[in-house]
């Protein structure tokens, strides 16, 4: 059926009271105004739910890197490993290299 008539339908049942239709006319536009706000509904709940999932997701997220930059955070002697990578590189730079790129300054 066509769209345009389901919404005539549902306007005109909209408009005026159920008892003002004879019978076979007001089933037609109560089935059609029920029909168009059953969709109407649904659509809402469906993007509803998409929102929530969109935030739970991103709080998933956040969590997670927070963890992450937790773990990262808790590595015992860590500065003294970077100090020792950063004093060897630079004290030994180019044996560090590759081979091929030992000609170039870095």
């Amino acid at each position: 059926m066509s769209e345009k008539i389901v919404a005539a339908w549902r306007s005109r049942a909209a408009r005026m009271y159920p008892s003002d239709f004879a019978e076979p006319v007001r089933y037609t536009l109560l089935a059609a105004l029920c029909w168009t706000r059953q969709a109407e509904l649904i659509d809402g709940l469906v993007e509803l739910l998409i929102r929530l999932i969109h935030r739970i997701n991103a709080r998933a997220e956040k969590r997670v890197e927070k963890e992450l930059i937790g773990e990262l955070t808790a590595v015992p002697g860590k500065k003294g490993i970077l100090r020792r990578m950063v004093d060897a590189s630079l004290a030994d730079g180019d044996r560090l290299r590759h081979p091929e790129q030992r000609h170039l300054a870095y």
